[in-house]
Order: structure tokens, then sequence, then C-alpha cells
């Protein structure tokens, strides 16, 4: 194998491991463990990334931003539609309680 193969083997290795490990956008009041939480329940139906996770606010308190529920964008930011799941932390676990589409 000559080294320009191999330079370029090391850094699509190298490459592919940064967005494999990037952490996606969170926009909600919640900890890094529920962000664990939130993953781990959508990689049970889907291995796409998580794009971005965000707050649901409750319309009779405009002002409240709930902890508990979430609003989460599935697949690469740079797709034109992904999938969106709502979860709920339901006793300590999040639990997804809608599916959707989100279009750019």
């Amino acid at each position: 194998m000559r080294i320009p193969t191999v330079a370029a083997l090391l850094l699509l290795t190298v490459c592919s491991a940064a967005v494999a490990g990037r952490q996606p956008e969170v926009n909600a009041p919640i900890s890094r463990d529920d962000v664990r939480g939130i993953i781990a329940a959508l990689r049970v139906i889907t291995p796409k990334p998580v794009t971005l996770i965000s707050s649901v606010y409750n319309p009779r308190w405009p002002h409240h931003t709930r902890s508990d529920i979430v609003s989460v964008l599935m697949g690469p930011s740079e797709e034109l539609t992904g999938d969106s799941y709502t979860l709920e932390k339901k006793d300590g676990r999040w639990q997804i309680t809608g599916k959707g589409t989100w279009i750019h």
C-alpha cells in the first residue's frame, strides 16, 4: 500500500469517528444524562444521527419550559427532510410518544 493511500484511509477513519461521535445541538434544559437517555431510546428504532433536541413549551404557561418532554430531529442536518420524535421522561426513563417528519 502506498503512503498516500494509507494517509487517506487514516484521514477517512478520523473524520468518520468525529462525525459518529458528534453530539446533537441541545436547546432544552436537560442534563447530559438525559441526552444519553434520549439517544439510547431512539437507537432502539433507528441508527440515524440525532441532530437537534429542543424544548417543548406549554401554551398555558408561555414562559415555562418543560424539561420532561422534548422534540428531536433526526438525520444529517444537510438533508432536506428527516424524522422527528417527541419523547417524554416517565419514571426516570425517556420514552417515545410521537413520530413525525421535518422538512427544511
